[in-house]
């Protein structure tokens, strides 16, 4: 049996937050979060993808936030965009194709003021979906 499960290629799963990071001063979510996944009983230093809301005005648009988002990416964690927009948590399939395609390149150059390169991970709120299209290609530096 021990033969057995050690031939066994090990269990991979990707691990994503969305709707962070929290400025709450009092009880940080992200920061729990963060804690969490660095030192506990199961499997410690564990990696997660964090889909930001880099301009939430409760959120990544704060210093506390853009501080936490600098300092998820700083310890190895990576991050993904939810949206770019001061409005918070707004469905894409909402908005109009103009503010969307902003919120984006918004969200970007926010991310990449963070991390150094584009983000090659974009989720949709609630994961709405609609027959519209946006094509959206992140600036060249």
């Amino acid at each position: 049996m021990n033969q057995r499960r050690r031939s066994r290629r090990p269990v991979v799963f990707l691990l994503t937050f969305d709707d962070g990071p929290s400025a709450d001063r009092y009880f940080n979510t992200t920061l729990e979060i963060l804690a969490q996944l660095e030192s506990n009983d199961i499997q410690p230093d564990i990696k997660a993808l964090f889909f930001v809301q880099t301009r939430n005005l409760t959120g990544g648009g704060t210093r506390l936030g853009q501080a936490i988002m600098r300092y998820q990416h700083a310890i190895g964690h990576v991050l993904g965009l939810h949206s770019g927009t001061a409005r918070g948590h707004i469905r894409h399939t909402k908005m109009m194709t103009e503010d969307l395609v902003q919120s984006l390149r918004d969200g970007q150059d926010d991310l990449r003021a963070i991390t150094g390169h584009d983000t090659a991970f974009i989720r949709r709120h609630s994961g709405a979906t609609t027959i519209r299209r946006v094509t959206f290609t992140p600036p060249t530096i």
